[in-house]
């Protein structure tokens, strides 16, 4: 069954029904306008960590101790859930995928590729705050390996 091709009154009324469902704007015909957010309203940001690994000799290299990620579990303060950022151990640093501007619960870990961690307990950090339109430089943090 061939389905006919969106004409530009499809595309009007969608436009309209989107501007009604996403904003809240009740209006008739294809002139409704999305009300400005304001300044970054969405805006974006991202934040930077880096990193060190000790063991009970002192500093040591992530394949001397087999650590092959750093995972980051990001989740936005009084929200159920979030994402994983992960970096590769060996960069020693590493900068995050966009992130919506809001303060967020930063649980990190440092693992072998198995997914196993190194550490006795992951590393937590409350209350980031990511800004938009600029990068949260995050303290730097020093992982040190169980035995």
């Amino acid at each position: 069954m061939n389905k006919p091709p969106i004409t530009t009154t499809t595309t009007t009324t969608l436009r309209f029904f989107s501007c009604l469902v996403l904003s809240g704007v009740l209006a008739c015909g294809s002139d409704a306008v999305v009300p400005d957010a304001g300044p970054d309203a969405t805006a974006e940001g991202t934040f930077s960590i880096t990193w060190s690994v000790v063991d009970a000799n002192g500093p040591v290299s992530c394949s001397e101790v087999g650590a092959s990620r750093v995972r980051i579990t990001v989740i936005e303060v009084d929200a159920a859930f979030g994402s994983v950022v992960g970096f590769d151990c060996d960069a020693l640093s590493g900068t995050s995928r966009a992130l919506l501007r809001g303060t967020y619960r930063l649980t990190i870990d440092l693992q072998m590729s198995s997914g196993e961690s190194l550490l006795a307990a992951p590393l937590q950090l409350n209350d980031v705050v990511i800004e938009g339109g600029q990068n949260t430089a995050v303290a730097a943090q020093v992982f040190t390996v169980i035995p």
